[in-house]
């Protein structure tokens, strides 16, 4: 069976067309940090070329050849324009410059920062990402006087939660403080129990407890200081 060029420009369309949505709604994992940007224009505009090219080849049997070129223009220049507001389009002002992304850690979450409008050095104006005037000159000095290689005016942010699974509960230890200590250790004077507590996420702690069943609470701090009264007691 032969098979027409329309026919093969028609279904090189559909291919190079149809993985578009997809880069930009559930790329797969062995694009993560690729420039899908890049990606879905090469497949548009050679799906664009393929579609154009059916066009002309279905014209060129109605119309002569200069009035199938015009209309295939104002096709090209159609599809430019609604593909640019669908959505789907990249922001122009992106392409050439290098994605920067930094990983860093929240209260017991992952969170990725991932620069989507830099420049390189020297440079400077505004960052919605920082919410400040940022700068980089050309000898590598922002404007707190730091390193860096250039400006990071806008940025999207993903957090995700840590696994429950492998969350470590916080831990804590106590040290029984004596201001007078006499034979086999006992404590003649006023003694004071202090607490340190630590958490691995890094969350603000309240201490809290009782003695011999009566009941304390500290201001949220990572360590207290607890007073111990006389004699013998039981402490949670």
């Amino acid at each position: 069976m032969k098979i027409r060029k329309s026919q093969l420009f028609g279904t090189l369309v559909f291919v190079l067309w149809v993985p578009i949505p997809w880069l930009y709604l559930d790329p797969p994992d062995f694009l993560v940090g690729q420039p899908l940007a890049v990606y879905a224009v090469c497949l548009f505009f050679g799906g664009l070329s393929a579609a154009a090219t059916v066009l002309l080849i279905s014209l060129r049997m109605r119309v002569s050849e200069r009035v199938a070129r015009v209309y295939v223009f104002l096709f090209i220049l159609a599809f430019v324009g609604a593909y640019q507001f669908s959505g789907l389009a990249p922001s122009w002002q992106c392409f050439g410059k290098k994605l920067e992304a930094a990983v860093g850690r929240a209260a017991g979450r992952n969170c990725t920062t991932t620069c989507t409008n830099n420049d390189k050095k020297p440079c400077s104006g505004w960052s919605s990402c920082w919410d400040k005037f940022v700068s980089c000159s050309s000898a590598g000095i922002d404007q707190g006087g730091r390193n860096c290689q250039g400006c990071c005016f806008s940025c999207d942010v993903v957090c995700q939660d840590d696994d429950p699974s492998s969350a470590q509960p916080p831990t804590i230890t106590g040290t029984v403080l004596c201001s007078s200590v006499r034979d086999n250790g006992w404590c003649v004077g006023s003694s004071t129990l202090m607490l340190v507590a630590s958490d691995p996420q890094n969350y603000s702690l309240t201490i809290s407890g009782t003695i011999n069943q009566t009941t304390f609470t500290c201001a949220v701090a990572n360590n207290c200081s607890v007073d111990l009264p006389e004699g013998n007691g039981v402490l949670t």
